[in-house]
């Protein structure tokens, strides 16, 4: 089982996905894959959801890596 305690995400690797994230979203698709009857999101919404991948990939990586 997998202790999210022992998973550190540092400050500065935390301000990348933040970087990445507001770098990226603006290229990024504005309708979520497979939807079709919803309002596109808008260029900040797109960013506060690829924090979120990014943080997760983030976290698998280190978690594979101890």
């Amino acid at each position: 089982m997998i202790n999210p305690d022992r998973i550190r995400i540092t400050e500065q690797e935390l301000e990348q996905c933040i970087d990445f994230a507001r770098r990226s979203a603006p290229t990024q698709q504005d309708i979520e894959f497979g939807q079709h009857d919803v309002v596109p999101r808008s260029v900040d919404e797109v960013s506060r959801d690829t924090i979120i991948g990014k943080i997760a990939e983030d976290s698998m990586m280190l978690r594979m890596q101890s």
